[in-house]
C-alpha cells in the first residue's frame, strides 16, 4: 500500500550495495514536437542525474552528480521538476488526477531475483518550459513518471521491455514489463482507470522492425487484466533516445521509444523502452 511519504526518499538498508532509488520522467508535447527525459539514479556510491530535451529531432543531453530530487507539492497529484545542467534548463509541473499504478504486488508475484519490490508509476499533464542555451520553449503535453527503490540487478537479464503509457489526458494508464529470462518471457501488464487497477500476466509484445536501439518503429502489447476485457495497445515510435546507467554497466543499453499510442478508442503517449 502506497503512502504519501513514499513520494519522498527512503533510507538505504544496511549492506545495501545493490540497493538503489530512482525516479524517471518522460514527457512529450506532440504539437511542438518536444520530448523531455529526466532520470535520477541514487546508488550506494553516488547520484547520477541525466536529462535530455529533444526539439524536432535535435537532442541535447546533460548529466550531473547533484544530490537532487523533484519537489513533491501534493503526493501523486502535483510534482515540480526544476533542474539545470550545463546549457539545459527544465522547469515543469506534473499534474495528475488518476491514482498511481502500484507495481508492488505484480513484482512480488513475479518473484524475479534482481528486481525491486517497490515501484509505482504516475501519468498526467506536463506544463512548463525547457530552455537550451537560453532558448526557451513552453510545453503543454503528457507525461509518465516512475519511482522505484530496492535491489536492482537488471544487467543479468536478456532483452526487457517497459511500456508506461498515459491515455486521454491522464484519465487512464497502461504499463508493465516483459523480461527475457533464459529464453522465457516473464512479465505482467497493469491498467488503471476510473474502475480502479487490474493486472494480468499473459503478456505478449510484438515488435515492428528489429529489437535493437534505434531500429524498432512500433510495438503491440497484449495482456488480459483480471476481470477486464483483453488489452491491445499499439504504439508508433516518434523518435528514440538511448543511454546507459552506471549501476548496470556500460554494455547494457536502454533505448526509449517515445511513442504515440492507441488502446481501442483511447489515444495517448508512452515509452516503449528496450533494455538490451
Amino acid at each position: 500500500m502506497l503512502s504519501a511519504s513514499d513520494e519522498g526518499l527512503h533510507a538505504r538498508p544496511p549492506g545495501g550495495e545493490a540497493w538503489q532509488e530512482n525516479c524517471f520522467l518522460l514527457g512529450r508535447d506532440a504539437g511542438r514536437d518536444v520530448s523531455v527525459y529526466v532520470h535520477v539514479e541514487r546508488m550506494a556510491d553516488g547520484v547520477e542525474v541525466k536529462a535530455a530535451v529533444d526539439v524536432g529531432g535535435s537532442t541535447t543531453w546533460q548529466m550531473t552528480g547533484d544530490d537532487w530530487w523533484p519537489d513533491v507539492e501534493v503526493a501523486y497529484e502535483r510534482l515540480a521538476v526544476s533542474w539545470t545542467g550545463g546549457d539545459l534548463r527544465i522547469d515543469l509541473t506534473l499534474e495528475s488526477h488518476l491514482a498511481p499504478a502500484d507495481h508492488g504486488a505484480a513484482l512480488a508475484a513475479l518473484q524475479l531475483p534482481g528486481t525491486e519490490r517497490d515501484h509505482y508509476e504516475v501519468v498526467g499533464r506536463m506544463l512548463g518550459t525547457v530552455a537550451i542555451d537560453g532558448d526557451e520553449v513552453h510545453l503543454d503535453g503528457l507525461f509518465v513518471r516512475d519511482h522505484t527503490w530496492g535491489v536492482r540487478q537488471y544487467q543479468q537479464f536478456g532483452n526487457s521491455w517497459w511500456w508506461p503509457t498515459c491515455f486521454d489526458g491522464g484519465d487512464a494508464y497502461l504499463g508493465g514489463v516483459a523480461v527475457d529470462v533464459g529464453g522465457q518471457t516473464l512479465g505482467y501488464g497493469i491498467v488503471v482507470d476510473g474502475d480502479g487497477q487490474a493486472a494480468g500476466t499473459d503478456v505478449a509484445i510484438d515488435v515492428d522492425g528489429e529489437a535493437r536501439p534505434g531500429a524498432y518503429t512500433g510495438t503491440t502489447v497484449r495482456f488480459t487484466p483480471a476481470g477486464r476485457e483483453p488489452v491491445v495497445c499499439v504504439g508508433v515510435v516518434d523518435h528514440h533516445l538511448c543511454t546507459t546507467f552506471p549501476a548496470f554497466g556500460p554494455d547494457r543499453r536502454w533505448n526509449e521509444g517515445f511513442s504515440s499510442c492507441r488502446w481501442g478508442d483511447r489515444i495517448g503517449f508512452g515509452t516503449r523502452e528496450l533494455g538490451c
